[in-house]
Formats: structure tokens, C-alpha cells, sequence
């Protein structure tokens, strides 16, 4: 049971209340000044803490670092040049820098904006350094069957090509890599057929290659320097992203192509996994089909009905400019509806420089529509 508050009973305290006097600046400013020092001791402690945990994380980083630079066998040389890559990314730890090839790319990307900077000769020499720590490290190179991540991760011996613009349609140029190093990818002069095309120098330009694992991959670059003598040669800046078309290529062109299709079922060929041998020792169906797009990566059919995603399929194709489609095994990796999307098994260079040869000039003008680059192609010298 509650009673009423007698206010009558707290007379004598609130008149006192009333005649207290008013609070002092003084009291103010030091009552700021107090909550303003725990507040800045508190942010302060915090970052003492965070500190003495990034130094305590970064000190067995570099004790790790340790280990495998011994483990590998790199002399001080190479441990100095290891230290100075570690160096040059303090917001990472050491020891990420040598647990993947991803975390080693990213270090050496920060660490080359550096090296370009130093003299001709140093540079050579800690860019020969870190190929001869890459390859101790064993990233060099990626197993085929992985994606590639960077333009790092090329082949000498690999070709990339360009897409210039024509009159009447688009060219294909092409060039072989010689050489690669962390500094630059090393090409031999871009070829349109049997003639030479210039490249100019520091224009952003989109290049691309073909990797097994990966299909059509496209990055952006630009032309460092173009040595004419004593054999002429092309350094180009490397790319830290790749980018993959999961749907359509830029390579690709439509078609209205009557076809017939050897099918091999996914769960006929099961453990075998897929090949060209399947086709041999498996059943076959044959089903009419409409081939719909072409690309230097597969194709697409319809009825998109008749096929499942894993089957594998094969081309015959009466028209004689598709004769190099003919016995080419791909596997059905979409079904959407009335189309299905293929893509080839195996391509040799050949087989892919010929499809490319017969899409370039077929390509659609919109095909790079989002994706310009300013013209970095000149005319072919006469």
C-alpha cells in the first residue's frame, strides 16, 4: 500500500537547495578536463594493447620468415631482399607474405612501385633476386588446373592478344611471351598476319590470353618501354586482377548453324572423367542442334532441352569454314533454359589461333561496349 509524498517533510532541504550557490568555472573545466583524460587514456591503453599484439604477431612473422628462408636454402642476399618486400607492406604479416603465392604477388606488386625507381642496374639485379626467391619458394608457377590470379602467373611461350579497331570489323594481333620477371611481361613484336604493329607507348589497353583452367581472360595493361635493337622486343606493365567473362566472351560471335551432336551422358562416362576417349568407349547419342555463338572458349547450342550440365558433347558441322569444329569434344557447363553453354576440354594453339582467326572479324562493335580503352594501336608500318 502506497501513501502520498508530504512534500511539507522535505521543507528544510529544498530551501537549502535553493540558497546553494552557482557551480564555479573552475569546478567545470577541471570536471572536462578529467572525463576528457580517462577517455584518452582509455583510446590511448586500447592502441598500447593493439601494438604490443601487432609487434608480438609481427616478431614470430619474422621468426617464421626465418624458418622458411632457411628451410629454402636463400642465402643473406636473398634474405635482404625478402626482408626489404616485408618491408614495404608493414600492414601485412611477414609470415602471410610466404604462406601463398597470393600473399607473396601482392608484397612484390607494393615493392616494384620502389624498384622502378632505382638505377638500371640495381633494378635488374633485385628483380633477378626475387625471380630466384620465387622459384626457391615454388611460386613461379600454378598448376594448370588452377585459375591464374595475376599476369604473374603467364607462361613463357604463351601467347597474348589484342583487340584493334578497323574499318569494316576488328583485327586480331598476337604476340609470343619471351620472358617474365616481376618487373614486366617481356613479348615479342604484335604481329597482324605477316606484318608488324606498332604499340604506343604508356596507353592503357585491355590484353588477353587463354589459360586451361580459366578460358578467356582479359586485363588491363600498358606499354613500358619498346626496344628496337639489338632484337626488338616489348615491356608491358603487369596486371593485378583478371577479369572473366562468366557468361559471354569478348571472343565470340553469333551463328545460325545447323549441327549434328554426338551426346555422351554425365552419368554414363561417371569416374572416367571427361575426354576424347569417352566418346570411344561410352554410348553415344546423336541429337539435331542449332549452333547459336562460337567462342575461342566453346559454344553455345540449342535445344538447351536436350543436354545436362556435365554431359559431354561433339560438333559435326557441314559448313566448310566450321570444318575445325568438326571432332572438337567440349562439356556442357550450362543449361539455361533453350540454349546450353559448352566449352572445350583440350585446345592445342593452333586450334585456338584458328577459331580466333575466324571470330575476330565477326565480333560485334558492342562486344566492348563498357570495356573501352583509349586506341593504343597504330597503323602497321608500310
Amino acid at each position: 500500500m502506497f501513501f502520498p509524498l508530504n512534500i511539507e517533510a522535505f521543507g528544510s532541504v529544498l530551501s537549502k537547495m535553493n540558497d546553494r550557490e552557482a557551480v564555479a568555472n573552475e569546478t567545470i573545466v577541471w570536471t572536462i578536463v578529467v572525463l576528457a583524460a580517462l577517455l584518452i587514456l582509455s583510446v590511448l591503453g586500447r592502441r598500447l594493447i593493439k601494438g604490443m599484439r601487432r609487434r608480438d604477431v609481427i616478431a614470430r612473422g619474422f621468426d617464421r620468415l626465418q624458418r622458411v628462408s632457411d628451410r629454402k636454402g636463400l642465402n643473406p642476399i636473398l634474405q635482404g631482399t625478402l626482408e626489404r618486400l616485408v618491408i614495404a607492406s608493414p600492414d601485412r604479416n611477414p609470415a602471410s607474405i610466404v604462406g601463398s603465392v597470393q600473399g607473396f604477388d601482392q608484397a612484390v606488386s607494393r615493392r616494384m612501385k620502389a624498384i622502378r625507381r632505382l638505377p638500371w642496374l640495381e633494378m635488374e639485379q633485385e628483380v633477378e633476386r626475387l625471380v630466384s626467391i620465387r622459384t626457391k619458394l615454388g611460386y613461379r608457377y600454378i598448376a594448370e588446373d588452377r585459375r591464374p590470379q595475376n599476369t604473374r602467373h603467364l607462361m613463357v611461350g604463351q601467347r597474348i592478344y589484342i583487340l584493334a579497331g578497323g574499318p569494316d570489323h576488328f583485327r586480331l594481333l598476337s604476340a609470343e611471351i619471351i620472358g617474365l620477371n616481376d618487373l614486366a611481361i617481356t613479348t615479342d613484336l604484335f604481329q597482324e598476319g605477316d606484318q608488324t604493329v606498332r604499340l604506343r607507348v604508356k596507353k592503357k589497353l585491355w590484353a588477353f590470353f587463354w589459360s586451361p583452367a580459366g578460358g578467356e581472360c582479359r586485363f588491363s595493361t600498358k606499354l613500358i618501354k619498346a626496344y628496337e635493337t639489338p632484337n626488338p622486343y616489348l615491356m608491358f606493365e603487369h596486371a593485378d586482377k583478371l577479369v572473366y567473362n562468366q557468361d559471354r566472351k569478348i571472343f565470340s560471335c553469333d551463328l545460325d548453324i545447323a549441327v549434328s551432336v554426338e551426346r555422351v551422358a554425365a552419368e554414363t562416362y561417371g569416374s572416367k572423367g571427361p575426354s576424347d576417349e569417352v566418346f570411344d568407349s561410352c554410348e553415344v547419342d546423336g541429337i539435331p542442334a542449332q549452333l547459336t555463338e562460337l567462342s575461342a572458349s566453346g559454344f553455345v547450342i540449342l535445344p538447351g532441352e536436350a543436354f545436362k550440365v556435365d554431359d559431354l558433347v561433339r560438333l559435326t558441322v557441314d559448313d566448310p569454314d566450321l570444318k575445325f569444329l568438326n571432332g572438337t569434344a567440349a562439356k556442357v557447363v550450362t543449361q539455361d533454359g533453350p540454349t546450353a553453354r559448352c566449352r572445350f576440354l583440350k585446345k592445342t594453339r593452333e586450334s585456338l589461333e584458328t577459331i580466333l582467326t575466324y571470330v575476330t572479324p565477326r565480333i560485334s562493335k558492342d562486344a566492348l561496349k563498357g570495356r573501352s580503352r583509349k586506341r593504343a594501336v597504330t597503323t602497321t608500318p608500310s
